[in-house]
């Protein structure tokens, strides 16, 4: 039966996601990473910042809570993807680089104009780490899952 042969997935999966949902709490990684990896930033348009703030995270942690709209095609959209670096690194100067009211640039990809950022970057060395930590441990506990049932079955 196929829900006997995923079972071992549960474990890898969930430890996975625990560690997606701690990484994008933390600084917005998931999002960013998979942004990066869909999105043809093809297409150019004006937008205006809504929000720009400073938080803080537990362990006294700031990041950038940066907001903006822009319109493609008489749709308005929004996004809070800066660029591809977490949104712990230069928060502060981030902040004061982009103030609600300002009118930016925005890059879009044009099939699907709600990806959008404001710096087209290269993925940050920060995201590109905790995303390959993440996937090593889901490859953990999946090769864990794996030979514990093959010793059961033995």
């Amino acid at each position: 039966m196929v829900i006997k042969k995923v079972s071992c997935l549960k474990t890898p999966v969930v430890a996975l996601l625990a560690l997606w949902v701690l990484f994008e709490f933390y600084a917005g990684v998931v999002s960013s990473f998979f942004h990066y990896v869909v999105a043809d930033l093809d297409s150019e348009t004006t937008g205006l910042i809504t929000i720009s703030e400073l938080k803080s995270a537990p362990r006294s942690v700031r990041y950038y809570y940066i907001r903006y709209t822009y319109e493609v095609d008489g749709v308005k959209y929004f996004s809070t993807i800066v660029d591809y670096n977490d949104k712990t690194f230069r928060a502060s100067e981030t902040v004061r680089q982009y103030y609600p009211g300002q009118e930016v640039r925005v890059y879009y990809d044009s099939s699907l104009p709600f990806l959008a950022v404001l710096n087209k970057t290269p993925l940050s060395l920060e995201i590109s780490i905790r995303m390959a930590l993440s996937f090593c441990v889901f490859l953990l506990f999946l090769l864990r899952e794996v030979f514990k049932k093959q010793l059961f079955m033995s």
